[in-house]
């Protein structure tokens, strides 16, 4: 049987290759909302995912304050980094000021 555990540094490589994420966030009366979403490791440790404002999973996250993202490589062997836990939101959003 294959071992299927990272270390830290393993997961770190990992999280740091380009793959699509999977974010769950719960839902008051409903399913888990579950959906793909673009995700980059920065230099810290900390996974940055991107969502647009407004957006379902935008105000979920900033409802509950936590998330959960899954991370994997479908191709074989099989490898997936899964992690949960308090989410802050950052607006990176610039406005442009035109002048007219």
């Amino acid at each position: 049987m294959s071992n299927f555990w990272m270390d830290a540094e393993g997961r770190r490589r990992f999280l740091s290759e380009k793959h699509v994420a999977v974010i769950a966030v719960a839902r008051d009366g409903a399913a888990t909302l579950a959906v793909p979403v673009w995700y980059r490791l920065d230099e810290s440790g900390d996974l940055l995912v991107w969502t647009e404002r407004g957006t379902i999973k935008e105000r979920l996250v900033r409802a509950s304050g936590r998330l959960s993202l899954l991370v994997q490589d479908e191709n074989p062997p099989y490898r997936y980094v899964s992690a949960e836990g308090p989410a802050t939101i950052v607006d990176t959003h610039k406005r442009r000021n035109s002048s007219t």
